[in-house]
């Protein structure tokens, strides 16, 4: 999940312009069935190492007490991986985004931990065996520790004297471990909003920089990507490279007349993945909100409250996505998969017609000529959000103190929307909204999932119940 944003404002009434023929589908019926899926982060669901045989800058961070909590045990995923991958098949999803922890494979410099990369491996290979298809990134936000530098941001992550080297080793040493079954790869997680929260002085190392810093950071993000796809297509010449870009649908501020911040925005949009284009397969791109482009916005989302923001006062806006996925086509016409999307809202009231609205703006778009592949929800599980630690909640399933999960009742109405194929037949709208089907009982509660990965009924308590989560009517407001 991105960090940075604060979203204002919907314009109503947006109406999507028919594709081009350069960047239309001419034959629907020959595209590849639609990519069903969720998201996770290795360092946000991960545990880590309580004898601190590894550690990421992030971990480093905490220490210095940049964190208001540090993260735990209470995810647990990497021990229970059959347990996830149990939620994925009640969930119905065809493809699972992950990630592989740099600093949990390569502890110290050019050593590798074997047994991590086998257990990676051994996961890719039981997702495959479940049907559900692993697409891996390389790289969410985290470095191994010995890439770290508080006081030098110039020496830290992508700029440290050593990670161009040890990126391309890493790369080598870990891709051809992956099954064949493996051909999506993304080398980086957001490299634009990390470069930002790091300019920020948000993200580790945690100094306060410049607009300077922030470009500096993007070009060598730029070029250890373009190394990425090098590699990995050496290493596996079936493989496909995925981006996976933050984009914000940004409106100029009526106090910017000269749009010297909208030209930044679309600048934090558009700079990295114009370095990239030439490399891409398939553009992956992350979409949360719209944004009035201001120096501001950041930190207007704590005054914003009420039934059409988020728990972190981003105000939702669909159609936000549909203006992103049209102007990405007509700049790079490329195919395109929205691999992250979620909404922070611990009731689950307002995510069930979250997640409506945003499946229908795709919807809009592949029914206009748009090329758009696939959905990824954020995320699977409650997860560790960065500097907000585990505050906001985008989870489909709770996970409880004994390491069960308990789904939520939006995570039926996604395995509803997926098993009704609602990229194709959905016709008569009001009758897939959370509402209706609310109404009609149409959607099926599912089972909670023990930390051994078994159907049950275990509560949030973690003691045995016969209560399922039912889907929430929510508010009944829909921004569509």
């Amino acid at each position: 999940m991105c960090a940075c944003l604060g979203a204002m404002g919907c314009n109503a009434g947006y109406r999507i312009p028919k594709a081009p023929v350069s960047v239309a589908v001419t034959q629907p019926a020959s595209q590849p069935p639609f990519w069903w899926g969720v998201s996770t982060a290795p360092f946000q669901i991960e545990e880590p190492d309580p004898s601190r045989r590894f550690a990421t800058d992030w971990d480093l961070f905490a220490d210095r007490g940049k964190l208001k909590t540090p993260r735990d045990q209470r995810v647990a995923s990497f021990q229970h991986m059959d347990r996830d991958i149990a939620a994925m098949k009640a969930l119905g999803v065809t493809h699972y985004r992950f990630g592989i922890e740099w600093a949990r494979v390569e502890p110290a410099r050019g050593k590798f931990d074997e047994q991590a990369i086998d257990r990676y491996r051994q996961f890719c290979n039981r997702l495959i065996a479940a049907d559900i298809t692993p697409i891996i990134c390389l790289w969410h936000y985290t470095f191994p520790g010995w890439l770290a530098d508080f006081d030098n941001p110039d020496n830290h992550g992508w700029l440290h004297p050593d990670a161009v080297a040890a990126w391309e080793q890493f790369i080598r040493k870990v891709v051809p471990r992956m099954p064949e079954g493996v051909t999506v790869f993304a080398p980086q997680n957001e490299p634009n909003a990390y470069a930002l929260l790091c300019a920020f002085g948000e993200f580790p190392p945690g100094k306060m920089t410049s607009i300077a810093y922030y470009d500096k950071l993007i070009e060598k993000e730029i070029e250890t990507f373009r190394l990425a796809a090098r590699v990995v297509r050496e290493l596996r010449p079936d493989a496909r490279i995925m981006s996976i870009q933050n984009l914000i649908d940004w409106e100029q501020d009526p106090l910017d007349p000269f749009a010297f911040w909208y030209d930044k925005a679309q600048n934090y949009n558009y700079h990295h993945l114009d370095g990239i284009k030439d490399d891409l397969d398939i553009l992956g791109f992350n979409y949360y909100a719209r944004e009035v482009a201001s120096p501001l916005a950041m930190y207007l989302q704590r005054l914003r409250i009420g039934s059409n923001v988020t728990d972190l006062g981003w105000i939702i806006d669909a159609d936000g996505l549909e203006r992103v996925i049209v102007s990405l086509a007509m700049r790079y016409g490329k195919p395109m998969v929205i691999t992250e999307n979620g909404i922070a809202d611990k009731t689950d009231h307002k995510r069930p017609d979250f997640l409506f609205d945003h499946l229908l703006a795709i919807r809009h778009t592949i029914d206009a000529g748009y090329d758009v592949r696939g959905y990824f929800h954020w995320s699977l599980l409650n997860t560790y959000e960065w500097m907000m630690c585990y505050e906001p909640v985008y989870g489909l399933y709770s996970v409880n103190s004994d390491k069960s999960l308990t789904p939520k009742g939006s995570a039926a109405l996604y395995r509803y929307y997926i098993e009704h194929d609602f990229m194709g037949t959905a016709n008569d709208v009001e009758k897939w909204t959370p509402k209706h089907l609310t109404a009609s009982n149409a959607v099926v509660a599912l089972q909670p999932i023990s930390a051994a990965g078994k159907a049950g009924t275990v509560a949030s308590s973690g003691t045995t119940t016969t209560t399922t989560a039912r889907l929430s009517p929510g508010p009944g407001h829909h921004s569509r």
